[in-house]
C-alpha cells in the first residue's frame, strides 16, 4: 500500500532487564498467482538468524479470509523454517472469540474456551507456531487469572468481556516475549491499521499506564496509533473493533487511581521509549 512503510514504534524494556523492540509494518507477503515471503523481510529474518536474534510475529489475519489464509499458511511456514529464529502467534480479532456473547454464558467460560484455543496450537484460533507452543501452554491459564481478577471491578457484561480480552492478549504476549528471549515484535493485520491499531492500542495504553508515563505520553501514543492509516488515507479503526479499544481504556480509566496496587500484582512489568 502506498505510504504504508515499516517503523520502529519503540523500544519496550521488562522488569528483568530485557529490551525488545517493537516494530510496525505491514504482512510481509507478495502475491504473484501464489503467497510467499517478501525478498527483503527474508533478508530480515535471515540476518536475526545469523546474529542469534528473536522475531515473534503476532498476526492479525483472519483464516477465514482466503487471501488472509494464504498469508498466514506462507508465516507459519517460516516459523518451520527459522524454529530458533521466528516464532508465530495469531491474536484473533475476527470470528467465535471476537463474539463470546453468542456462546459464553459468562467469564469463566470465556475463558476456559480461550485456553481450549491456545492448546489447539496450529488447528486453533490463536494458530500458535509448534516452536512457540510449549511457551504458549506454560503461562496461558495463570494469566488468563490474572486478567479475569484485574477487570473484576467493571459491570457492563459486554465491556468487561472486551476488557479482559484485550488485557489478556497483552499480558501474555508480554510473558511469551519475556520467556522466549524475544529481540523484536509486531502486530501485523494486513496493512497494521484497524486491527493493528487496536492490538498497537492495548499494547501501548497498558504499558504506559503501568509505567506511570500514560499522562505524559497520551499525545504521542494517539499519534501512533493514528499514523499508518494517515500515511494510507483511511480510517485508522472501524467502528466495531473501535470498541474494544474502548472497552479497555473504560477499565484504565477506572483503575487509575490504583495504579501501584495494580502493579504489584503483576509477575513481569515494563515501560516503553517511544522512538521519535
Amino acid at each position: 500500500m502506498q505510504g504504508n512503510l515499516p517503523f520502529l514504534v519503540g523500544e519496550k524494556t521488562f522488569s528483568t532487564g530485557q529490551k525488545i523492540q517493537l516494530l510496525r509494518h505491514a504482512v510481509p507477503t507478495i502475491e504473484n498467482g501464489s503467497v510467499s515471503i517478501a525478498e527483503e523481510y527474508k533478508a530480515f529474518v535471515k540476518d536475526c538468524q545469523k546474529q542469534s536474534k528473536k522475531i515473534l510475529y503476532c498476526s492479525l489475519l483472519d483464516p477465514i479470509k482466503g487471501d488472509e489464509r494464504k498469508r498466514i499458511h506462507a508465516l507459519q511456514t517460516m516459523a518451520g523454517d527459522y524454529q530458533n529464529t521466528f516464532f508465530f502467534l495469531r491474536l484473533p480479532l475476527d470470528g467465535p472469540l471476537s463474539k463470546p456473547n453468542d456462546y459464553c454464558i459468562d467469564l469463566p467460560s470465556y475463558k476456559q474456551t480461550i485456553l481450549q484455543e491456545i492448546h489447539k496450537g496450529t488447528k486453533g484460533e490463536f494458530l500458535v507456531s509448534d516452536n512457540l507452543l510449549p511457551h504458549v501452554q506454560a503461562h496461558a491459564e495463570e494469566t488468563l487469572d490474572l486478567a479475569e481478577k484485574l477487570v473484576s471491578s467493571l459491570v457492563d457484561h459486554e465491556t468487561k468481556y472486551r476488557a479482559f480480552y484485550l488485557l489478556f492478549c497483552t499480558l501474555f504476549k508480554d510473558r511469551v516475549l519475556n520467556a522466549c528471549g524475544i529481540t523484536f515484535y509486531n502486530h501485523t493485520c494486513k496493512d497494521a491499521i484497524d486491527r493493528g491499531a487496536v492490538f498497537l492500542g492495548a499494547d501501548l495504553l497498558f504499558t504506559s499506564f503501568i509505567s506511570g508515563t500514560l499522562s505524559s505520553e497520551l499525545d504521542d501514543l494517539r499519534a501512533l496509533i493514528a499514523w499508518p492509516a494517515f500515511m494510507a488515507k483511511t480510517q485508522p479503526i472501524l467502528h466495531d473493533r473501535a470498541e474494544w479499544l474502548l472497552a479497555f481504556c473504560s477499565w484504565i480509566d477506572g483503575v487509575r487511581a490504583k495504579q501501584a496496587e495494580l502493579r504489584n500484582q503483576l509477575p513481569l512489568t515494563a515501560a516503553i521509549s517511544l522512538a521519535r
